[in-house]
């Protein structure tokens, strides 16, 4: 009795997928762009009041003018602290968020130590 074992194809099935055009492209980066500046309303929309009150309440009339570059780190952070939970909703990476994080926050570093 001789025994027969399944056959496998000896091809493999190929799939290729479309290029995207440069339409599609620059929709999804405009899609991507409104979300990470609605993110950042966000924050300075809800964070920055909140730092402004807490600054009000321990003695500063005006924040903004009185500690610039605090006020100006904490614009930053501000920004882009909504930014990272919602490009973890959309599952980017911790790198691309890092670089995203950094590149929020460096500038605003680099330009507060040379205010001083």
């Amino acid at each position: 009795m001789s025994r027969r074992w399944p056959t496998v194809a000896a091809s493999a099935t190929v799939t290729t997928t479309q290029p995207t055009t440069r339409g599609r492209r620059w929709l999804r980066f405009a899609g991507h762009f409104v979300l990470m500046l609605a993110a950042m309303y966000v924050g300075m929309l809800t964070l920055y009041p909140a730092y402004n009150f807490l600054a009000g309440r321990l003695g500063y009339v005006n924040p903004i003018s009185e500690l610039p570059i605090l006020s100006a780190l904490v614009m930053a952070l501000a920004m882009t602290l909504p930014m990272v939970p919602l490009m973890r909703h959309q599952r980017h990476g911790w790198r691309p968020i890092t670089e995203m994080a950094a590149a929020m926050v460096i500038p605003t570093l680099a330009a507060s130590l040379c205010a001083t």
